[in-house]
């Protein structure tokens, strides 16, 4: 029983106290630091040098002058002690003698230790530290009695400069003295007896750690204080987002709403106007033809007449030439329409205030305050809010108050604003800061093409949704995989049910591809109009006909091997915790291997390659999108504030990127995020998203619902398909 309570002792000793938290292995030469961190003394001789002189503490980043010597850190001889008392508890029945082993090199068994000197003796050095006249007093203990007494029986250390024994306490310099000591360098200080010194710091230690345990439960107290803010924190930022964008969708939709009215009134009065012009015209060309046909006649009748004739038709001709002369031009509706766009930069509409948080201290019950609501303003605020000439304009906006608040974009200058009506106050606080009036039948500029990269932002139009499960598979569909042809068709791989299915843009399947029961298709690309897929740690390609090659095996154990094409020239894999991405050849030869330099503790997912022959790869462990070379340099890292999930890029080479917060985020090609590409709200969860050199983008969801959407048009080419 005391043997096993010896091993279980000496196993905690090791564990807590006796390893260095810088070599993890056991102390040599321990040292200690003001801020009671113990290092072995050649482990803290670096940090002196990095230090230039001071010491940074690993572990709690505390510095320490110790003027450039790690002599000048004291020695920690409680830790010393529990060395000497581990090693002989630890088994070691054969405790080599200190003296032999430092004077002649040799290891004799100890059989005693002296308490006085903290060393281990063997018997001819026992004899000899009996026999001399500096250490004949000393206490010595054999070795069994001192590993079953441990340190309650240990001396009181050796002084470091003088190698006698720590006997006394000099309270003017609060340091351990022995004989020498206290005889030379102390002789005129307060000297008292340890015994003494510890009966009086003994009290105030116990009195310092109990005034500790109330600072540690204050602290606690304060970190769940933090706790709860940051929890209200994140719930305001929550709320703040998805006020926004339930703003901007209610906007989006009225936008729509009077894009339809004002296109059908304009058409209306167009076509209204365009009637009327017609009937006028109408009438002009009458009256030309019917004063043509008289100049005619008249010339004829003057060239070619009898002189009774003239005369005879001279009334007449008078008659209607001044019939035609008293033609009064029919009046016409003058309107031209023109455009009054009451619009204000978007990002004048948000306004955050930074409040002083309601309450101070919050519940630590879990409890949090619910988030502000937004301030609305209506458009009749909005007018009354107008500021006299002169005065800067407060147009929509609360009134100040001691909060900070700050502004996303600085307003027109020199704008007047224009009130309106609308159906929704929530969005009345856009009031019009740009008028623009275009007028006929003066031409106008002409626009000059913007790109959505131009912009910034590629806009999505939605176009249409088609579904892709099949009512005779086995299982319910699992969509892992979904590329783009170069004619613009989308394969999906199902891996529930093994399938491989080809549809058109406009949702027509051409074909599908069982693969079997023993092949699941994880990932899928389309590398020179041809097929391939990843699976079971393998890369196949696939065939119409329905047939499967197998290509390449696939290095290491992950779960799931994304793959991307470049051009036709190779497939690039995704090799999840090793944070590489392989390069295979059409045919499966092994081209390169690709590694991000100096970077490493991710997990890599999804990737794809764009255009100037750069990895886009999601890191689904730190939430990151990077953006690197095939150098392994890497040129952009964006932090995403969810979890990044798929990743494509369109003909542009701008990237896209399924998060797991529903939304899908753009990013610009040099890998800085532009915009939301589009949240889902109606319970649709996107998983994969690709592009194809057309301008379209497609997203999915686990069941193969494949949504479609347009965007802009540019003229850079494209180069890179296939995205999972």
């Amino acid at each position: 029983m005391m043997a096993a309570a010896d091993a279980q002792l000496s196993d905690t000793i090791e564990e807590e106290f006796l390893k260095c938290k810088i070599c993890f292995e056991l102390f040599v030469s321990p040292r200690v630091l003001p801020c009671l961190h113990t290092y072995c003394e050649q482990c803290l001789v670096p940090l002196i040098a990095q230090g230039k002189g001071r010491v940074c503490c690993p572990e709690c980043r505390s510095e320490t002058d110790v003027r450039g010597n790690v002599c000048n850190i004291k020695p920690n001889f409680f830790i010393n002690g529990l060395l000497d008392l581990f090693k002989s508890r630890n088994g070691n029945r054969d405790t080599a003698c200190s003296t032999c082993l430092s004077s002649k090199g040799t290891t004799a068994a100890a059989s005693t230790r002296c308490l006085d000197c903290a060393i281990f003796l063997c018997r001819a050095c026992t004899d000899g530290h009996r026999s001399s006249r500096l250490t004949f007093a000393h206490s010595l203990v054999s070795t069994k009695d001192y590993t079953s007494e441990g340190p309650d029986r240990e001396g009181g250390g050796l002084c470091q400069r003088h190698n006698e024994t720590l006997r006394f306490f000099c309270d003017t310099c609060s340091a351990s003295l022995c004989r020498t000591c206290r005889m030379h360098d102390h002789q005129s200080h307060r000297v008292r007896t340890l015994a003494d010194a510890v009966g009086t710091k003994k009290p105030q230690l116990q009195s310092l750690l109990s005034s500790l345990d109330g600072a540690l439960e204050s602290a606690v107290q304060h970190g769940q204080t933090v706790d709860a803010r940051i929890e209200v924190l994140e719930g305001a930022s929550e709320s703040i987002k998805e006020q926004v964008s339930q703003f901007i969708s209610r906007v989006i939709e009225q936008l729509f709403e009077q894009q339809s009215t004002v296109l059908l009134e304009l058409q209306n009065f167009v076509t209204q106007q365009r009637s009327s012009y017609l009937a006028v015209k109408e009438q002009l060309s009458a009256h030309v033809s019917s004063a043509e046909n008289t100049k005619h006649f008249c010339q004829q009748v003057m060239e070619t007449g009898q002189d009774y004739q003239i005369v005879q038709l001279e009334s007449l001709v008078s008659s209607h030439i001044k019939k035609l002369q008293e033609f009064q031009l029919p009046s016409m509706d003058t309107k031209i329409p023109s455009l009054v766009v009451m619009c204000e930069p978007p990002a004048s509409a948000f306004q955050l205030k930074f409040d002083v948080f309601a309450n101070s201290s919050p519940q630590l019950d879990g409890t949090s305050a619910v988030p502000a609501q937004p301030h609305v303003v209506s458009s009749a605020s909005a007018e009354a809010s107008r500021q006299a000439p002169g005065q800067p304009e407060n147009l929509g906006r609360p009134p100040p108050t001691e909060s900070t608040t700050t502004q996303g974009l600085p307003r027109t200058s020199g704008a007047s604003p224009v009130p309106r009506n609308t159906s929704s106050p929530e969005v009345t606080a856009i009031v019009m800061s740009v008028t623009r009036a275009v007028e006929l039948p003066s031409p106008a500029p002409a626009a000059r093409p913007v790109t959505p990269s131009a912009q910034g932002l590629s806009a999505a139009c939605y176009l249409r949704t088609f579904e892709t499960d099949d009512s005779s598979s086995s299982y319910e569909e699992n969509i892992t995989g979904m590329s783009c042809f170069q004619n613009g068709d989308v394969a999906l791989a199902d891996e529930q049910n093994g399938l491989i299915k080809r549809f058109t843009r406009n949702g027509r399947e051409k074909w599908n591809i069982s693969l079997g029961s023993n092949i699941r298709p994880c990932s899928i690309a389309v590398c020179d109009n041809e097929m391939f897929f990843s699976s079971n740690k393998k890369i196949y390609k696939a065939f119409e006909d329905g047939d499967t090659m197998q290509i390449s095996n696939l290095r290491g154990s992950q779960p799931q091997y994304p793959i991307a094409a470049y051009r036709n020239e190779y497939i690039a894999v995704s090799e999840g915790t090793a944070c590489t991405v392989s390069l295979y050849d059409p045919e499966g030869k092994l081209m390169g291997r690709v590694q991000p330099r100096n970077y490493c503790g991710g997990k890599f997912l999804f990737l794809a390659v764009n255009s100037r022959e750069e990895f886009i790869v999601t890191d689904t462990v730190n939430k990151k999108v990077l953006l690197f070379s095939r150098s392994g340099n890497i040129l952009n890292t964006y932090q995403s504030p969810y979890v990044p999930f798929s990743i494509c890029v369109d003909k542009w080479d701008n990237i896209y990127v399924v998060e797991s917060n529903k939304r899908i985020s753009q990013l610009d090609p040099d890998g800085d995020f532009q915009a939301e590409f589009v949240t889902f709200r109606d319970g649709f969860k996107p998983k994969l998203v690709t592009a194809d050199r057309h301008g379209h983008v497609f997203v999915t969801n686990r069941s193969g619902s494949v949504r479609v959407y347009k965007i802009g048009d540019h003229s850079k080419p494209f180069s890179a398909y296939g995205a999972f």
